[in-house]
């Protein structure tokens, strides 16, 4: 599971959906191999009819869930950020929900706030 180190910095991970839960679990276990374990996942959910949610909760419980009715999937993001930054997050990365985290994804992030120029980072899609 997706454990917390106290000398880690908190680290947010919004995923924003509407449906499309066939993809979140191939998500996660890309999350829990990115050999960055400090991390809180957020699944921000823009009224799925399917069943994301009640998969999320049983199989991936350490992720909290935020509902977001009628909103548009940008918007979802915008709702939760001050929900992860107020429950200790110091950053966040939104990825979709259809894609998978490089294994040092996370580290190249935290590696990042070393540089005092960077203030934000931008994702490069491989496939």
């Amino acid at each position: 599971s997706i454990s917390r180190l106290r000398d880690q910095p908190i680290n947010g991970i919004l995923i924003s959906k509407s449906n499309g839960g066939n993809w979140l679990s191939p998500l996660y276990e890309s999350i829990q191999n990115s050999q960055h374990p400090e991390a809180r996942v957020y699944l921000v959910d823009n009224g799925s009819r399917d069943a994301s949610v009640e998969l999320t909760a049983e199989k991936y419980p350490e992720v909290a869930y935020c509902e977001c009715q009628g909103s548009r999937l940008q918007h979802g993001y915008n709702l939760a950020m001050p929900y992860a930054f107020g429950n200790g997050c110091e950053w966040v990365i939104w990825p979709n929900n259809d894609i998978l985290l490089e294994q040092r994804c996370l580290a190249e992030v935290v590696a990042a706030q070393s540089h005092s120029r960077i203030g934000i980072l931008g994702a490069a899609f491989l496939r």
